[in-house]
């Protein structure tokens, strides 16, 4: 078997294999910067694929730091159930996912 396909540590992290999706700009958030359900099933499907760590698009920490439309944000408790949404649908896959964060602003 290829070390691509073995289990990996780093740090606490405990990853499936040596397989990561780096981070891209999805552009599959609504104007409130919450994951639309595309982003769910993209990042689903790529765990389902094998991919066993995702690091997402990048996502802003502050509404003035917001980088272009559809941007997914991570600034508000409000975006919490949308963010924990997109982490299950990667877990129950058995894959893993951590969060780029940005801030394009001055």
């Amino acid at each position: 078997m290829s070390i691509l396909f073995t289990p990996r540590k780093i740090g606490s992290l405990h990853l499936p294999n040596r397989l990561v999706r780096s981070a891209t700009a999805e552009c599959m958030a609504d104007g409130e910067g919450q994951p639309r359900p595309q982003m769910v099933d993209l990042y689903r499907e790529l765990a389902r694929g094998g991919v066993g760590l995702i690091i997402t698009g990048h996502m802003y920490v502050h509404p003035g730091g917001k980088a272009h439309a559809e941007m997914v944000g991570i600034y508000s408790d409000e975006l919490i159930p949308g963010l924990a949404e997109v982490a299950a649908a990667v877990h129950q896959e058995a894959g893993r996912v951590v969060a780029q964060i940005n801030h394009g602003g001055m």
